[in-house]
């Protein structure tokens, strides 16, 4: 469970975004964290004033807001039982979102997020 919290987390950093386009999409997510790597494909919105990333499914992975340099996102992660409140933090450069993963104080982690490719249409059978 931590792995899947966590790469939620790691797509949340970014630059400030005044240009809505740049964060809002589907990303792809690798989180470094103690417990391993783990890939998650993400979608970022924006809903008001708050960025909402969220898994395949649909579930809300996790929330965040633009700052001065980027984005922070959040999500409160339970790992062994224990509450372990996860803050993704980072920036944008050619084309790459990555920043820092602050897992509760108790462990950090990095990460990294590239757009997804775009799906493929299946071949037409005419």
């Amino acid at each position: 469970m931590l792995v899947a919290c966590a790469a939620a987390a790691i797509l949340a950093a970014s630059q400030p975004v005044s240009a809505q386009s740049q964060i809002e999409g589907s990303w792809a997510l690798t989180l470094l964290s103690p417990e391993g790597t783990f890939d998650i494909p993400l979608t970022i919105t924006h809903q008001g004033d708050s960025l909402i990333a969220r898994i395949p499914t649909g579930e809300v992975f996790f929330t965040g807001y633009e700052t001065s340099t980027g984005v922070e996102f959040f999500w409160p992660l339970v790992y062994q039982g224990t509450d372990l409140p996860t803050t993704l933090t980072g920036s944008f450069r050619d084309g790459t979102w990555s920043g820092t993963a602050d897992f509760g104080g108790m462990a950090e982690g990095s990460w990294t997020a590239r757009r997804a490719p775009a799906p493929t249409a299946p071949p037409s059978n005419e």
